[in-house]
């Protein structure tokens, strides 16, 4: 990823265990509005110990219906998912993942 980055810290921002579908749909507004101003996004999952699918598939997975798969690719970067959380990961985004998981 090329260009200023935003940082978010998923932990620090809905704690470990993120579950609700207002906090998914206010997430991706407020990282679609970033990548509307051209910064990149970068998603810190240090700390998180689960995510529903629910919330994936409606602010990660949502990004992808609506930009594509190259947009979320060449815009967003999540980092340090812990193993357990790449199976979610991958069934509601699909293999956008740059690297092997780290552990939190």
């Amino acid at each position: 990823m090329k260009g200023p980055v935003i940082y978010y810290p998923i932990a620090e921002m809905y704690g470990e265990q993120i579950n609700t579908s207002k906090s998914a749909i206010e997430f991706k507004i407020s990282i679609l509005e970033d990548l509307d101003t051209d910064l990149k996004v970068e998603l810190d999952f240090i700390g998180v110990k689960t995510i529903k699918p629910l919330w994936i598939s409606k602010s990660l997975g949502s990004i992808v219906k609506e930009k594509g798969m190259e947009f979320f690719i060449d815009n967003i970067r999540m980092i340090n998912y812990i193993p357990e959380l790449r199976k979610g990961f991958r069934k509601i985004i699909g293999d956008v993942l740059e690297s092997e998981p780290t552990e939190a």
